[in-house]
């Protein structure tokens, strides 16, 4: 299913037109899930998430608790938050159980580079479970900044 991704604003609505709300709702964390394959247009830009939402919703009406609905409200709301803390968003908030000097703040890198922007999300925290909790929360925060500037690494949806 994801063995091509198009740089373009139609591959991303032909991406859009083939979402499965239900289906998504349901399996989204399985490794073989029904997960949307968007992450990459959305963090490159090519569709906003206005537009997905707007293009899924003239399939089919969703509520505003759908899981769909809520995880690209909480795309919505990192952006917005991500906005206003900047970089301070990469760091520890509140204090852990123990200091934040006894955490690995960087994955290693055969784990970082198994980012493909599409996989399940269960998947991706298979991969971070061999991390820290702090480094993973710091990763887990840093996804959108490094897919900017990476052309495989970007945050599932």
């Amino acid at each position: 299913m994801f063995d091509s991704l198009p740089p373009t604003h139609s591959a991303a609505l032909a991406r859009i037109a083939n979402v499965r709300p239900a289906a998504y709702a349901r399996t989204r964390n399985h490794l073989d899930g029904a997960v949307t394959g968007l992450s990459p247009y959305i963090t490159h830009g090519l569709v906003t998430l206005r537009e997905v939402l707007a293009a899924v919703l003239q399939q089919q009406p969703l509520d505003a608790q759908h899981k769909l609905v809520f995880e690209l409200g909480w795309r919505e709301f990192f952006r917005h938050a991500w906005g206003h803390a900047g970089d301070g968003i990469l760091h520890s908030l509140h204090p852990g159980p123990q200091p934040d000097a006894t955490y690995d703040p960087v994955l290693p890198a055969d784990i970082r580079q198994a980012c493909t922007g599409v996989r399940a999300p269960i998947g991706w925290w298979r991969i971070c479970s061999m991390a820290t909790l702090p480094a993973i929360t710091s990763v887990g925060s840093g996804w959108p900044a490094p897919a900017a500037t990476s052309p495989t690494c970007s945050m599932p949806t």
